[in-house]
């Protein structure tokens, strides 16, 4: 640390050797007072004199001591000289404290610490901590899902670390470990028919964990109700389209089929009396919460009143008609002794028909919504009418179609055309059954 009197003579040096520069020495120019002392210490240290220059001693007398100056033989100023009364100050010692570079060794702070600062190759890794853990699974959340759907399990244990396998039964799943306690799987979906507990196995490196029958896959699409048409069954008009659903995985609990007291009755009555309570005893037995209505011939008449008219517009989920007499038919007026007959007859019956003009309005112009409670407006129904050109009981075929805007529409998304199949072909045909399926399947009460 300086003291008092070496800040005099550093100031002394300094106007010495600006001197010089400005004043050339030799130009016999007065010297600008500021610059004597700076003129007479270079003059000195060159053991020569300046023309026109006044000696001075050969060195500078003591100065008298300034109050608060330091005798000569006093200890070093303390740490911030500025601070000391009298003393000089450094006008770049602010900027040298802030623009410098600091000097780990000056730093007042002192160098960092050797413990502060790990070597490179002692990085701790994240994972590092789990390795000593036995590897283990203590849960799995959901232990159920649907065989449609599949589900996303959380898994809960000790030991979980990058490179962990889940396998389902014999499947390896995809997993994303969350952190050495938990994981996250994805069980896809499965054929209907492979139903039931599966084995869950977590590995890691040669750890390995089996838990039995530690997930199980649930059937879990909605129960179907088959409506048979005009004199038909439900085993006649659907036995073929049934079996193929149990062949898939469905349940037998889980397809129904109607029979109508009269095959040949009043389309209103069928629909109050018979498909209302019908639905409900489904909905009862199975725990669904809605059915999937699949309609032949005549039985999409009291089918889609029951939707419109006795509750069905609340526990329906899907709905598909084969040849479907929506629009009635020219063939119902050949059987007028039949109360089902007069409710098809005649084709594109008028607004003041008790059944078409309920369900269709007039057929010349859009004025009733064929489709209620449809998807498309809010709705939870999915409408689905498929019909055959070839189709000669339902005449015209194109009676058979949905959402008509006018007579003979079938321009609708909702309406699937074949050409070749005979009116009662159409539900026995496999292309048309796995149609069917394909569109109730779409829909699964576990799917967004």
């Amino acid at each position: 640390m300086r003291s008092a009197r070496d800040h005099l003579w550093i100031l002394g040096l300094a106007g010495a050797a600006l001197a010089i520069s400005c004043a050339g020495g030799t130009d016999g120019r007065r010297p600008n007072p500021a610059d004597l002392v700076a003129g007479e210490v270079a003059d000195d240290a060159a053991g020569g004199d300046s023309p026109g220059d006044e000696r001075v001693p050969d060195a500078l007398p003591d100065a008298p001591d300034a109050p608060g100056d330091l005798p000569p033989d006093a200890p070093d100023a303390p740490a911030d000289a500025a601070d000391v009364p009298g003393d000089l100050p450094d006008p770049d010692a602010s900027d040298a404290r802030t623009d410098a570079p600091r000097d780990a060794a000056s730093d007042p702070a002192g160098p960092p610490d050797a413990d502060d600062v790990p070597p490179a190759d002692l990085v701790v890794d994240p994972w590092s901590d789990v390795a000593a853990e036995d590897l283990a699974v203590a849960s799995l959340a959901p232990s159920r899902g649907g065989a449609s759907v599949g589900a996303q399990v959380t898994l809960a244990g000790t030991g979980f670390a990058p490179g962990l396998e889940v396998i389902l039964g014999s499947l390896p799943v995809t997993v994303a470990v969350l952190g050495p306690h938990q994981a996250l799987a994805t069980f896809p979906p499965v054929d209907l028919h492979q139903v039931g507990p599966r084995d869950v196995t977590v590995r890691l490196g040669a750890q390995s964990v089996t838990l039995p029958a530690a997930f199980t896959y649930e059937f879990d699409e909605d129960p179907i109700v088959f409506v048979h048409g005009f004199m038909g069954s439900g085993q006649g008009d659907f036995g073929d389209m049934r079996d193929w659903f149990l062949a898939q995985g469905y349940p037998a609990d889980h397809l129904w089929a109607i029979d109508y007291r009269d095959n040949k009755g009043e389309n209103h009555a069928q629909a109050r009396d018979e498909l209302a309570p019908f639905v409900d005893n489904v909905l009862a037995v199975t725990g669904a919460e809605r059915v999937d209505l699949v309609a032949h011939s005549m039985g999409g008449l009291s089918s889609r009143l029951f939707i419109r008219l006795y509750g069905g517009g609340t526990k329906v989920r899907d709905y598909v008609s084969t040849c479907g007499a929506h629009h009635g038919t020219s063939e119902g007026c050949l059987s007028p002794w039949w109360a089902g007959a007069r409710d098809m007859c005649p084709a594109y019956g008028g607004a003041d028909e008790p059944v078409q003009g309920e369900l269709n309005g007039d057929p010349a112009v859009e004025d009733v919504d064929e489709t209620p409670f449809g998807i498309e407006e809010g709705g939870a129904i999915s409408w689905h009418a498929i019909y055959s050109k070839s189709d000669l009981v339902i005449v015209p075929w194109d009676s058979s179609c949905l959402d008509q805007e006018y007579r003979g529409d079938c321009t609708s998304p909702v309406n699937v055309g074949y050409t070749g199949l005979s009116h009662n072909d159409v539900p026995h045909t496999d292309y048309v059954i796995r149609q069917v399926s394909d569109f109730l399947r779409a829909r699964n009460p576990n799917r967004p």
